[in-house]
C-alpha cells in the first residue's frame, strides 16, 4: 500500500499558492523602513553623552540648547509619543483579545487614547514642573 500522505500544515503557515498574484519585487529597505521618532530620541542622547565627555563648557551650551522653549518642546513631544505609544498599546491589547473590532468602538479607543496621552503627558509636566520650582 502507498505511503499515508503528509499531514497538513499548521493554520498559521502560509502556502505559496497564497501569495498575492501581482506583488511588485521590494526596490529595497526604504520600503518598509521609515524614521522614526526613536531615532531622533538616540540623536539627542548621543549630542549628551558627547557634551558629557566634551567638558563642562561643552556640556553648557547643550545644556542651555535644551533648557530654552525649544528644547522643552522637543522633550514634551517625545513625552507625549511615549504615553500615546503605551495607550494605543493598551488599545491593542483589547483588539488582540477580540474586543472592540466594530466601528464605533474604534472610534472611540482612538479618542481615548488621545485624550489619555495628552492627561498623562500633561500630569507629567506638571508634577516636573512643581518639583523643579
Amino acid at each position: 500500500p502507498p505511503p499515508p500522505p503528509p499531514p497538513p500544515p499548521p493554520p498559521f503557515f502560509f502556502h505559496p499558492d497564497d501569495a498575492i498574484p501581482d506583488a511588485q519585487e521590494s526596490r529595497g529597505l526604504g520600503d518598509v523602513y521609515k524614521r522614526q521618532v526613536l531615532s531622533i530620541g538616540s540623536v539627542i542622547l548621543v549630542l549628551w553623552i558627547v557634551a558629557l565627555t566634551l567638558g563642562e563648557s561643552t556640556y553648557l551650551m547643550y545644556s542651555n540648547l535644551m533648557n530654552n522653549w525649544f528644547g522643552k518642546l522637543i522633550i514634551f513631544g517625545f513625552t507625549f509619543a511615549l504615553f500615546y505609544h503605551l495607550s494605543n498599546g493598551i488599545r491593542h491589547l483589547f483588539w488582540d483579545a477580540g474586543y472592540g473590532y466594530d466601528l464605533k468602538h474604534a472610534y472611540i479607543s482612538g479618542v481615548a487614547v488621545i485624550i489619555s496621552s495628552l492627561s498623562l503627558t500633561s500630569i507629567t509636566w506638571l508634577i516636573v514642573y512643581l518639583r523643579v520650582v
